[in-house]
């Protein structure tokens, strides 16, 4: 869409990630694209049960049900509400009414990292696995068109996850150390801040005109830079090594440290809380504006969310 154009600009956007803020985070290990699996509309909550079944719910607990179930064992992932449609990977980009009828093929591309604004969407490519360590997987980053299909290539063969949001008329995104914005209105790039990770840039997520994110260098610590004014780093979160999962909500870094048990941390490094269950942060840690923070444990057939502290713990 014209950023720059109030008819098409879109009245609600809720992202894969989160809206309010809109968070990214790493979500392709080892080939396998995992994430994407909640998103938050109004008083409504859309989730993936067991990869497989996309289920929506009243925040209240009232009126869950079945939307959809993919055949086999396709997983659903990125998920994206705008308006009445929900935009999704299955294999390939798909889009559905939000009561599961009108489903249609976008792009047949594998896609990863679905980001949906308006009626234009992002998503990474991976390329060269074959050769290539995981955690320095290679990919391309387009752009695609959801009314007609038209892809444009934005990065091709590049390194690292391809992590992005949209900020204001600003696509932000990484390539291996470097973090880049790109006017949606004209499409000039601009280089916020290059740094020098062994390792690359590893979850991004971003709160007004704050980017938070893991680099990999020795301490494994949480950054974050203010795109206005990248030159200013801070690295006071240094956990020792944080997990390859984490989000952003409220002053909190939701995580595990050291590859341990699942912890709840604010950006102190003081541990808020330490739940019970074992979090599958492989499949993503949620946070929108309601101030809860959503996750899975080990066989997915529950969503679990609590407030950063533990209390008002409940499952759908």
């Amino acid at each position: 869409y014209n950023p720059t154009d109030d008819t098409d600009k879109p009245a609600e956007v809720v992202n894969v990630f989160g809206n309010n803020p809109n968070n990214v985070m790493r979500t392709i290990s080892g080939g396998a694209a995992i994430g994407g699996m909640v998103a938050k509309q109004g008083d409504w909550l859309y989730y993936v049960q067991g990869m497989s079944r996309l289920m929506k719910v009243k925040l209240d607990g009232s009126q869950r049900q079945i939307i959809y179930e993919s055949p086999g064992l396709m997983s659903i992932n990125n998920l994206n509400v705008i308006g009445d449609t929900i935009y999704y990977t299955n294999g390939g980009i798909w889009s559905m009414k939000t009561d599961g009828t009108d489903r249609k093929l976008i792009s047949s591309k594998t896609a990863y990292n679905l980001l949906v604004c308006g009626t234009t969407g992002w998503f990474v490519e991976v390329v060269n696995m074959s050769d290539t360590p995981a955690i320095y997987v290679k990919y391309s980053l387009h752009q695609v068109d959801l009314l007609t299909g038209e892809i444009i290539t934005i990065v091709e063969n590049g390194s690292g996850y391809g992590l992005k949001t949209v900020i204001d008329n600003y696509l932000i995104y990484v390539n291996g150390n470097n973090v880049y914005k790109r006017d949606l209105s004209t499409d000039d790039e601009i280089l916020i801040k290059q740094f020098d990770f062994v390792r690359g840039i590893y979850n991004m997520c971003v709160n007004g005109d704050t980017i938070y994110f893991c680099g990999g260098s020795a301490d494994e610590s949480v950054f974050e830079i203010d795109i206005n004014n990248p030159n200013v780093i801070k690295a006071t979160y240094e956990f020792g090594r944080v997990y390859n999962y984490f989000n952003y909500a409220g002053g909190g870094v939701y995580g595990s440290k050291d590859g341990g048990a699942s912890l709840f941390y604010a950006l102190s490094g003081d541990i808020l809380y330490e739940p019970n269950e074992s979090i599958r942060e492989d499949v993503g840690i949620y946070t929108f504006d309601d101030g809860y923070v959503y996750y899975y444990i080990d066989n997915l057939t529950e969503l679990h969310c609590c407030f950063p502290d533990g209390t008002e713990y409940k499952t759908y």
